[in-house]
């Protein structure tokens, strides 16, 4: 009811907020005293609106004399509320401020400021992203110099040889000129010797009955025998599917044979035990993209060779591999991935050779090692792995199509056609052989070409006399007649391991290897060489970033840094404006998605990029965990400079309450989370599902955060539990908690926390388990490598 004796301005009456002098801290209280407590008008009608409808706006008039005002932005109103100050420089003061808050040292707060203009962010990345620049420019003028060697070296060559296309051939098949080969291959002969030692040591494989059976019931090899000496070069050929992967995969142990028994010097074969002693290349060319030639050999080398050995040889042994390959004058050109290629096809092929023999193998796999690569390079290599074999090392080689002089450099050969053996034996007695069954190959100018159109069926091709023959008929011949026609193939080889040779391979294959400490150390420095080579994908993680947190301060602009009102505390509570409880919960929603947009694709490259080499790898008997360890450790500047760069754009507009290197830490470790996630999201599907999957998962434990549904109502629902279990829940609790210290002294906030379910005051607790929920990941992402494809790792 309005009265005309009214103190309020809409002339209603007064209610007595209190019976004796009161002001609450913020608050400014010029005529109240003992005798005129404080007391609350009903508001007109616009200041109603204005409060109901808004947050950061409030009647800046009193309603009444005797009502006390809140004090306003860009003030602050000593205790007692008698006086009323403009804020000074150097210091903010938000609405209800008591007291001046000090800003930074870096920060912008004018005169009269209600917000803290922090650029600590701005400052650091200034720096970081100056220096940055500097080696780009650095590393790119570099590049423009070796260009511009090579173009003027081209000139020179061409100058020089131009007017005799005679010589410039010469010249070019001058490198794998067999003087030349000769002097590399003798100092990669004294290499592997002072590394394998001098004893009569080496490996000869035997198998007996060995198949390969499905579980569906498919024959992949079927029932065979047979010996490879030590010392030997042996081939095995066949048609496509006719089982020659599969059967090197068994004999080496990647693959878990159905029957038969496989033996090492006549003692059963353990792959563990012997895998550090066996160098394995694959038919593709897995290598490290972003690494030099060299430095793949390189790191091979260091990983593998024996830990006695020092640096200065190593790096010659690495020296005398790169001239025996013919890779010497690029030897320090990146290689490139599948669709920049910056090497070719053979000189990639040569690499991953140059890999494998950097480990100074006992005995070496390779999986049509001549495959893309032209007839000079191919003989060249067949000569390195026949010099391998005179001095012990056993080489067991896949050969798709061999040239006539490729077979003269086998041993033996193994004849694979649909699973089965229809030969196994030495290559000079192939022609003898199936004379006997009677093919006449004996002038043909490529046996290999022959004897593989017969064991495809092309029977007529090689037979003047119509015979009606099947791979079965080729298998039975070869049964009855291999004990007559394939000997004994070790002359020079006692067939009883003695327990001296057994000790020997042991006793090499434990000494060689780095510390799992200095393997760690390797994949970190190879990781960062890979990041840094790949600055253009970084830039792109820190503009989404950027951008991301920029937009979101954008939309927040508006509030000037009053993310959070709440109830003012008793008895003042009535003279409230809107509650606001919701902006900080939907904060931590949207910088949870943003980041997971920043970050889950970044994070899934860190391992979806690179399984096969890491399979490979590992099944030359790296630490897996070694390797792990050391891309996780490269990540972090990673994510930390991501991290810095989203925070530092969020804040500029947004100018929220809490400080800037409270908020970045609650960032970063929301990051760690996310690229945690990402990997382990990576170890589990295909790499070309990866980066949609990481997001969209990213994306879900985001929505976990309490802002909807709210967490009020899960609790209601009993599955604040599963809340807990996601990373989001904990970043919103640290922005709520940290949000609202600032306005202890105004607001009842413990209210807000019962209303909003959050818990205030345990910020350390909420990065705390960010941080063990980010390590989660990683362990999970860690079982993911270890167990999933465990096949490949063998």
């Amino acid at each position: 009811m309005s009265s005309l004796n009214s103190t309020c301005i809409s002339g209603s009456a007064p209610v007595a907020l209190s019976q004796k002098f009161l002001c609450n801290p913020g608050f400014y209280c010029p005529n109240n005293s003992a005798t005129t407590p404080p007391q609350y008008c009903a508001p007109t009608p616009e200041c109603l609106l204005t409060r109901l409808q808004t947050v950061r706006n409030i009647c800046n008039d009193a309603q009444g004399i005797y009502e006390p005002l809140v004090c306003p932005p860009g003030h602050y109103c000593s205790l007692g509320g008698k006086q009323i100050s403009i804020c000074p420089q150097g210091y903010f003061c938000p609405l209800g401020s008591a007291e001046p808050f000090r800003c930074g040292i870096t920060s912008i707060c004018p005169e009269g400021a209600d917000r803290e203009l922090v650029m600590d962010g701005f400052i650091f990345i200034f720096i970081l992203d100056s220096i940055i620049l500097a080696l780009l420019l650095k590393s790119f003028r570099r590049v423009l110099d070796i260009i511009r060697w090579r173009i003027l070296r081209t000139c020179i060559e061409k100058s020089t040889f131009v007017a005799s296309p005679e010589l410039s051939h010469i010249d070019t098949i001058s490198e794998g000129n067999l003087r030349i080969e000769d002097e590399n291959v003798r100092k990669f002969v004294a290499s592997v010797r002072s590394c394998v030692g001098q004893g009569d040591v080496g490996f000869s494989f035997g198998f007996e009955e060995l198949s390969l059976v499905l579980a569906n019931g498919k024959t992949i090899l079927a029932p065979q025998s047979g010996h490879i000496p030590k010392g030997s070069i042996w081939g095995v050929m066949g048609p496509s599917g006719a089982g020659k992967s599969s059967f090197v995969n068994v004999l080496m142990g990647k693959t878990k044979q159905t029957t038969g028994q496989i033996y090492v010097n006549k003692v059963a074969w353990k792959t563990v035990k012997y895998k550090k002693l066996i160098g394995y290349v694959p038919q593709d060319d897995i290598i490290m993209s972003e690494c030099t030639i060299r430095e793949s050999i390189l790191h091979s080398a260091i990983a593998r060779l024996p830990r006695k050995w020092s640096d200065k040889q190593r790096n010659e042994h690495v020296d005398t591999i790169i001239s025996c390959l013919g890779l010497t004058d690029i030897q320090d050109r990146i290689i490139g991935d599948q669709i920049s290629w910056a090497i070719s096809g053979g000189q990639r092929k040569r690499v991953s050779i140059g890999i494998e023999l950097a480990a100074a193998p006992i005995a070496l796999v390779l999986d049509e090692p001549t495959s893309g690569l032209d007839a000079t390079a191919s003989l060249s290599i067949m000569r390195l792995l026949r010099t391998l074999s005179k001095l012990g090392v056993t080489v067991v080689c896949i050969i798709h199509q061999p040239r006539p002089e490729i077979l003269e450099f086998l041993s033996g050969v193994t004849l694979l056609s649909r699973g089965y053996q229809v030969y196994h034996g030495e290559s000079s007695g192939l022609t003898g052989y199936f004379s006997h069954l009677g093919f006449d190959i004996s002038g043909k100018p490529n046996i290999g070409d022959a004897v593989l159109d017969i064991i495809s069926g092309q029977y007529a091709l090689h037979t003047e006399s119509y015979r009606t023959l099947t791979i079965h008929d080729l298998v039975e011949s070869w049964r009855s007649n291999s004990s007559r026609i394939q000997p004994p193939l070790e002359t020079n080889e006692q067939m009883v391991s003695s327990s001296y040779q057994v000790e020997l391979l042991a006793r090499s294959a434990s000494g060689r290897g780095q510390s799992r400490t200095r393997q760690t150390y390797l994949c970190f420095v190879r990781s960062m060489k890979q990041q840094w080579r790949r600055m253009n994908s970084f830039i792109l993680e820190i503009a989404v970033g950027s951008i991301s947190g920029l937009l979101i301060g954008l939309s927040l602009y508006q509030l000037r840094g009053q993310h959070f009102q709440g109830a003012y505390y008793p008895p003042f509570q009535i003279l409230s404006s809107a509650l606001n409880y919701t902006t900080v919960p939907e904060i931590g929603l949207l910088c949870s998605l943003a980041i997971g947009l920043a970050a889950a694709a970044p994070g899934v490259k860190t391992f979806g990029e690179e399984k096969q080499m890491y399979w490979r790898e590992a099944s030359a008997g790296h630490s897996r965990s070694a390797y792990y360890i050391g891309k996780v450790i490269a990540t972090i500047p990673r994510l930390t400079i991501s991290a810095m760069h989203f925070t530092t754009f969020y804040c500029i507009l947004a100018t929220p309450r809490m400080s800037f290197w409270t908020m970045y830490l609650t960032n970063l470790m929301y990051f760690y989370c996310i690229y945690g996630l990402a990997s382990t999201v990576s170890t589990v599907v295909r790499r070309e599902d990866g980066p949609l999957l990481a997001m969209i998962v990213s994306l879900v434990i985001g929505v976990f955060g309490g802002y909807g549904p709210p967490l009020y109502n899960v609790k209601e629902w009993h599955l604040e539990w599963f809340w807990r279990l996601c990373p989001g829940i904990w970043l919103t609790e640290a922005y709520f908690d940290q949000h609202l210290i600032i306005s202890g002294h105004l607001y009842d906030l413990d209210a807000a926390a019962r209303w909003t379910g959050y818990v205030r005051g345990r910020f350390g607790t909420d990065v705390l388990l960010l941080l063990v929920i980010g390590t989660v990941y990683r362990l999970a992402a860690f079982a993911g490598l270890v167990f999933i494809d465990r096949n490949r790792q063998k």
